[in-house]
């Protein structure tokens, strides 16, 4: 991960908690829903392969996430 996305990494979670805090769930809801794979959806045209390689990227991120909890 570079010091840029740790960076944003930390904005977002900061953001995140601060949402939690404060009991907006409308918020929380809507970035959950921004980051439910549409972009996969959306690519249909790709081929397997490309769909596989863009899952796997994010599953990095994801372990990153966790990684960092």
């Amino acid at each position: 991960m570079t010091e840029e996305q740790r960076v944003t990494f930390s904005r977002r979670m900061t953001q995140i908690n601060d949402a939690y805090q404060h009991g907006d769930l409308t918020r929380l809801e809507l970035w959950a829903a921004t980051a439910q794979g549409g972009e996969i959806d959306a690519a249909t045209a790709l081929s397997l392969e490309e769909q596989i390689a863009l899952l796997t990227e994010r599953l990095a991120f994801f372990d990153t996430v966790i990684d960092n909890l």
